[in-house]
């Protein structure tokens, strides 16, 4: 006779038990305001620290203060930032009972040496914020090479 599973649990065959379906919504909640913390990373927190910067001098030219409060205010505001993202990490796993999405490919195209490679596992966290930095990468290479123009004038 097998004894029950808790949530999350792996069985001896390494099927996991499922999540329940509250659970599942709280788990895509959570990787939710994971994805606007790890976008504010790139976009909020330098254009809010910038703006705040800005405010502090009363004239075009500001001497080193202005720019030392902005420096400061960005690199503690992401460190927060990236605490908040690993203690929502820590709670995502709890909930779910893994913290880690599996990136191998669908079985039916896998080959048999497919079976011998690790599997590569990549937890929440690194997914949402890669995803982010290659979001931030391509809305900046379509604002360079787009929108923003040519800096030469044109004759």
């Amino acid at each position: 006779m097998s004894r029950a599973l808790a949530w999350g649990e792996v069985d001896a065959i390494g099927s996991p038990h499922p999540v329940k379906p509250a659970r599942r919504i709280a788990g895509a909640t959570i990787v939710a305001v994971m994805v606007l913390l790890a976008f504010s990373l790139w976009t909020v927190i330098p254009l809010a620290w910038i703006w705040i910067g800005s405010k502090l001098s009363p004239t075009q030219s500001p001497a080193a203060g202005p720019y030392a409060v902005t420096f400061f205010g960005i690199v503690v505001s992401i460190i927060i930032v990236v605490w908040a993202l690993a203690l929502l990490n820590r709670v995502y796993a709890r909930l779910t009972g893994t913290s880690e999405l599996s990136m191998g490919p669908v079985r039916l195209i896998r080959s048999l040496s497919d079976e011998r490679k690790p599997r590569r596992r990549v937890s929440v966290m690194e997914a949402v914020i890669v995803a982010s930095v290659l979001a931030a990468l391509i809305a900046m290479a379509v604002w360079f090479f787009w929108i923003a123009g040519s800096p030469v004038p044109n004759s």
